[in-house]
């Protein structure tokens, strides 16, 4: 969208932040104040403070939901595998709207 539309000052991005928020990224957004966040910069560290957990890409959730234990693998070498997977970092690449 700001790549789009040259949108690419801090304040237009701001502006525009509010509008790709949907469900309880929403309401928690509205229930920040009017004057809370004052730059895009601190918009994005609090938002990604908030947010980040549940932006991991598909790829890791698909290898989540899909993970089973090997014919020789013990019962304490799955779940540590499967807790590297979980908690693995993510490396939050931003949406192409907001760089």
């Amino acid at each position: 969208m700001c790549r789009s539309y040259d949108y690419s000052s801090d304040a237009q991005k701001l502006n525009l932040f509010p509008v790709t928020l949907k469900d309880a990224a929403l309401c928690w957004f509205a229930g920040l104040g009017g004057k809370t966040i004052s730059s895009w910069g601190k918009m994005k560290r609090v938002f990604l403070s908030k947010y980040q957990e549940y932006c991991k890409t598909r790829d890791i959730q698909d290898e989540i939901f899909t993970i089973m234990q090997n014919d020789d693998e013990t019962l304490e070498d799955y779940l540590e595998r499967f807790m590297y997977i979980c908690w693995v970092p993510i490396i939050l690449v931003i949406t192409p709207l907001f760089y």
